[in-house]
């Protein structure tokens, strides 16, 4: 699992595919953004629409998990810290155990160290620590499933 933290680097183009990002299918990409807090909700999927994904909310852990099971998204952000009975870390084991194979980027403002290992074995793909900078929440998405835009373009 990796780490992402922090603000962007300076001079990167915050719309650049990174490189070695997946070609895509000519098809809109759908990410579940699971995330309680308004403002967080608002600017990545902000951001990530803007960049041509479609984004599908949820607010807790069964909204999260149903939405996955039903939409398949090509990919889920998921805060680790969710109001209910059922945290992030307990959503991805969830979702690995009823056949999600896409990737699960963790959420928290909580520290890798504290959560990462249990993020690691429910089956996250990377773990991304609170505050981070939009950019690089995007950046890291279109590393995983590749640029939204079919024709490659910047917005």
């Amino acid at each position: 699992m990796e780490i992402v933290r922090g603000a962007a680097a300076e001079g990167d183009d915050p719309n650049a595919a990174p490189a070695g990002a997946p070609e895509t299918a000519g098809r809109r990409q759908v990410i579940l953004l699971v995330e309680d807090t308004d403002a967080d909700r608002d600017l990545y999927g902000s951001l990530l629409w803007y960049n041509g994904y479609e984004v599908v909310h949820a607010a807790d852990g069964g909204e999260a998990l149903e939405r996955a099971l039903e939409l398949r998204p090509d990919l889920i952000l998921l805060d680790i810290s969710l109001p209910g009975p059922m945290n992030g870390i307990e959503v991805a084991r969830r979702l690995r155990e009823e056949g999600f194979s896409g990737p699960i980027l963790a959420l928290s403002a909580h520290s890798e160290q504290e959560l990462g290992p249990a993020a690691r074995e429910a089956g996250m793909a990377a773990f991304l620590e609170k505050p981070i900078d939009p950019f690089a929440v995007a950046r890291e998405v279109m590393r995983r499933i590749g640029y939204a835009r079919p024709d490659g373009s910047t917005p």
